[in-house]
């Protein structure tokens, strides 16, 4: 009896397996058929946080995760030369490993009281070239911090220190330029002196007074006021060969004495 059992517990199971194979979704079965050779319709989009590498790939990212992906499919890889960022990426820094000397005139400048300092927005720096040798290059954009903060109306000393616009570091132990400003206290103009060394001007070319060859005073009844156009001088003149001049006066012509 119980040799004959063996042989039916087999049947039973197979009986099983086919019932249960039977209840399988077909539908579902179906549907991935349909889909075989078709190109899905969803776009991925890389969800990594840092760039995946050869070593180092995420597998949980429906980009860097398929198979078949490189490293350079990951949205947060580094760009080529000349293109933006990938996104989650820093712009690239460049370091400068030494400035060009400013002009003396400029590093050490005198104003007077309510004058402005000459401060220039574009620099000359050193940064390394591809051979690794320090290139020349401008940047532009450079703005000043004065300490103590600058009032032009108030005398004293300030010292004005580059900042460089975003993207720029320095090499360690290269210093940023610094420029000198002395704001001096306004001078009062110096007095000049009186016109004509004191003496006034005629009023009039009557009892004209001078000083003779020795020195003595003396006085001329009348005299001819010299102006631009008097370029002949005679004894017989209406002055009796007097002349004066009450100011400055150019005569462009020879004048004829006689």
């Amino acid at each position: 009896m119980k040799a004959k059992s063996i042989p039916k517990r087999i049947s039973a199971a197979l009986l099983c397996l086919a019932l249960a194979t039977s209840l399988l979704p077909a539908r579902a079965l179906e549907a991935d058929e349909e889909t075989v050779g078709q190109n899905p319709s969803e776009e991925y989009v890389c969800s990594c946080t840092e760039p995946c590498t050869e070593e180092n790939r995420n597998m949980d990212c429906s980009v860097c995760g398929a198979d078949g992906a490189t490293p350079e499919d990951c949205g947060q890889s580094l760009s080529q030369e000349g293109e933006e960022p990938a996104s989650g990426q820093l712009p690239a820094v460049i370091t400068v490993t030494d400035f060009a000397p400013l002009a003396e005139d400029i590093s050490a400048q005198t104003v007077q009281e309510g004058g402005e300092p000459v401060l220039p927005e574009v620099l000359s720096v050193y940064q390394l070239g591809e051979n690794t040798e320090p290139v020349l290059v401008e940047i532009e954009g450079v703005t000043w911090a004065a300490e103590p903060e600058y009032a032009p109306n108030t005398p004293g000393g300030y010292t004005f220190t580059a900042v460089l616009p975003e993207g720029y570091a320095l090499a360690e132990g290269v210093t940023l330029p610094t420029i000198i400003v002395t704001v001096e206290e306004a001078q009062a103009p110096e007095p000049q002196p009186p016109a004509n060394d004191g003496i006034s001007p005629l009023a009039d070319t009557t009892s004209v007074k001078y000083l003779d060859e020795k020195g003595q005073e003396q006085t001329c009844d009348s005299a001819t006021v010299v102006d631009s156009t008097s370029n002949t001088w005679t004894g017989s003149d209406p002055g009796g060969g007097w002349y004066v001049v009450n100011s400055n006066v150019t005569i462009s012509e020879r004048v004829t004495v006689t």
